[in-house]
């Protein structure tokens, strides 16, 4: 490319790996949705991506030697089309409910959101009940209903314990369509597995422009194809 440039006596400035790291911080990225993020039946789940740090294969081996920092990648998919909707990056200590309103933000209109029972809690309850979504999260093990609280997030949750009273648990996953949830599983593994499970910026405001760019290039390959299984 430098002989090129000098055969051709241009003047162009090529930006180093910092400049391009730096603008990353302004970088607007759109996730490239083609089917619309209005009226979608979302599933939400999160992942932890490494920054730097040792191994998983050297920890089971020999034991940690040194410190290890994380990243939360919290991201949502819409069922019917597999794309990724909506990405969110926080620090690792952040809890995968607290990041369901942000998701939901990013989204225009949602049918119902899927999550485990991790989301089992005022922070999902609350937001998916203010856009008038519908809540597919299994209560926890002794879930009571809590009869006092009004607020339109703990009416969902009650209906949810009631529906698995009534119907148990395994008829209630099926019936509600929670088993979709596996979509967000295989999206994420999607991303480890062609983008790699660690990050390559090290300032977190770069690293969220580094997310949304993975969630582009997988939703481009979405596009492109996906494939279609039979039962033989």
């Amino acid at each position: 490319m430098e002989g090129l440039i000098k055969l051709l006596e241009l003047k162009i400035d090529a930006p180093c790996y910092s400049t391009l790291s730096r603008r990353a911080d302004s970088l607007l990225i759109d996730l490239g949705v083609l089917a619309g993020k209005s009226d979608v039946h979302v599933a939400i789940d999160a992942t932890g991506l490494k920054v730097y740090g040792e191994g998983e294969l050297k920890m089971r081996t020999h034991g940690k030697d040194k410190r290890r920092t994380w990243r939360k990648l919290h991201i949502a998919i819409d069922h019917k089309t597999h794309e990724i909707i909506a990405v969110t990056l926080t620090e690792s200590n952040v809890h995968d409910s607290m990041e369901t309103n942000s998701l939901l933000n990013q989204i225009d209109k949602v049918n119902s959101v899927t999550g485990d029972k991790g989301y089992d809690n005022k922070n999902a309850y609350e937001p998916i009940a203010a856009r008038g979504a519908k809540a597919i999260i299994p209560p926890r093990s002794g879930a009571a209903l809590k009869l006092k609280n009004k607020t339109k997030g703990y009416f969902e949750r009650n209906r949810l314990i009631k529906e698995n009273h009534l119907l148990g648990r395994e008829v209630w996953k099926s019936s509600s369509g929670y088993r979709r949830r596996v979509l967000v599983e295989t999206n994420i593994g999607r991303y480890k597995r062609t983008l790699g499970a660690s990050m390559h910026s090290r300032r977190l405001s770069r690293q969220k422009a580094e997310v949304r760019l993975g969630a582009k290039i997988l939703n481009r390959m979405t596009h492109f194809g996906m494939p279609k299984s039979y039962k033989a």
